[in-house]
């Protein structure tokens, strides 16, 4: 089993990667973090190259990561909520997946190949922020152009009084209950 996970955070210690690495060895097989934060990936920029040729315009590293999310079995997008929407790190990088749809809509090229995967959430977030509804629509919309259901979400919520660097010092009731929470999500990440 092959887990490619979209990381959108900007925090190489944050909340979300600490979230990330209490479940990655928990998960079944091989996992490959991209962190679209620190990546040499350009945004869209709508030129429609991609309506009358296989390639993109834009010459960077997205065509690599393209070809891990077609072999990944299971795709899990986490990230930090800024306003109650994903990174805009994250966004940026998705914004590159109007490819895959014009590929296979638009083109409708007869070597695209997007096996079917599952898809998976984490989000974290504190403060204000309590409607996940927005960031949960549009992973919907990304997972679907991956060929990918959103199978689960890991929420994390208050991470400005409980950050997870903290973690050793919560009480022991909250971490039961983090571990818990760990635990379904990976668990149906392993259950094929």
């Amino acid at each position: 089993m092959y887990t490619v996970i979209l990381n959108g955070s900007p925090r190489k210690n944050g909340d979300t990667i600490k979230l990330l690495n209490m479940i990655i060895p928990k998960i079944n097989g091989d996992c490959k973090i991209i962190n679209t934060f620190f990546l040499n990936v350009s945004p869209c920029i709508d030129c429609r190259k991609c309506h009358t040729s296989d390639s993109c315009s834009i010459n960077d590293n997205m065509p690599a990561f393209l070809e891990d999310l077609k072999s990944a079995d299971n795709i899990i997008i986490s990230s930090p909520l800024h306003y109650s929407m994903l990174s805009g790190n994250l966004l940026s990088f998705f914004s590159r997946f109007q490819y895959l749809f014009v590929s296979k809509n638009i083109r409708k090229d007869p070597n695209f190949d997007m096996k079917r995967k599952r898809g998976y959430l984490i989000l974290t977030g504190g403060g204000a922020t309590k409607d996940f509804s927005p960031a949960e629509k549009i992973s919907r919309l990304i997972l679907r152009e991956l060929n990918a259901s959103l199978d689960r979400v890991l929420k994390y919520t208050d991470t400005d009084k409980f950050p997870l660097k903290d973690f050793d010092y919560f009480e022991e009731e909250k971490k039961l209950f983090i571990y818990n929470e760990i635990e379904k999500f990976t668990s149906k990440i392993n259950t094929l």
